[in-house]
């Protein structure tokens, strides 16, 4: 999907983005926070545009063990990753924020995102299970975004969570997907 020049959600002002439609009638699915939860991690990918070349967003939410957002972008200043991390619905939400990520690092997360075919996506790829943990994964490379989510995943997509769980660090890093 390409991203619409005046996209709403690209408002600079994180406030705003209490009073934007979660879910309005007739919009497409596109990069804003898929969660009321408003950490650093959860801004809307079209956001960065301008500074961020390329950015990658996996947000996991379990059944039984909370949820979590891991942000990764790339800019000319470096790559970057940013996260968020809940126990529960109702459990306050540690943030965090890491600098400095390795070339190859990125390298892996890119080769892993074109394994999962995520740039080859016609469409948004939706599942949706009753138990266990959905994950979803999205990707802005310029002005296109792409989108999958699915329930309880193994695979490429498995894959490229526990990627961008590792790069985030603790306590991402020890997240069980």
């Amino acid at each position: 999907m390409l991203i619409p020049m005046a996209c709403p959600y690209r408002q600079v002002i994180s406030r705003l983005i209490h009073s934007m439609p979660w879910e309005a009638a007739g919009t497409a699915p596109c990069c804003r926070p898929g969660s009321r939860l408003l950490g650093i991690a959860h801004l809307p990918l079209c956001q960065s545009i301008g500074t961020e070349s390329e950015v990658y967003r996996l947000t996991w939410e379990s059944s039984f063990e909370g949820r979590a957002v891991v942000r990764v972008g790339r800019s000319a200043a470096g790559i970057a990753a940013s996260w968020s991390r809940s126990d529960s619905l109702f459990a306050p939400e540690e943030l965090g924020v890491q600098a400095n990520i390795s070339g190859d690092a990125w390298k892996r997360l890119r080769r892993a995102v074109d394994d999962l075919g995520l740039w080859g996506l016609t469409r948004e790829g939706e599942y949706f299970g009753l138990d266990g943990a959905t994950l979803q994964v999205e990707g802005r490379r310029g002005m296109v975004y792409r989108s999958i989510k699915r329930c309880s995943p193994r695979g490429p997509l498995w894959f490229v969570g526990r990627l961008l769980c590792d790069i985030a660090g603790p306590p991402l890093s020890t997240l069980d997907l």
